[in-house]
């Protein structure tokens, strides 16, 4: 992505959206690492179906994004590891 004037609103695919569950107990997960330099002061706000990357005014930094949601059907499943591995 990249801020324009110091913002950047990222649609995700509705394909992807269909498979998971997005709501008030299973928000986004959104990380963004600048690939460029950036005057430091954004802010990532989450949407329903995506997210808007806010930074200084006048910014054009560019950047890296990744987006993790729960599975739907899965989203209160936690996979427990065992305490000792069988050998």
């Amino acid at each position: 992505g990249q801020l324009v004037t110091g913002t950047c609103h990222i649609d995700l695919d509705p394909k992807w959206l269909a498979g998971v569950t997005v709501d008030e107990q299973h928000p986004l997960r959104v990380s963004v690492t600048f690939t460029s330099e950036n005057d430091g002061g954004y802010h990532v706000k989450k949407g329903m179906t995506g997210f808007d990357v806010i930074g200084p005014a006048g910014s054009s930094a560019t950047f890296d994004w990744e987006v993790k949601a729960r599975q739907k059907g899965y989203e209160d499943l936690f996979l427990n590891a065992p305490s000792s591995i069988a050998k």
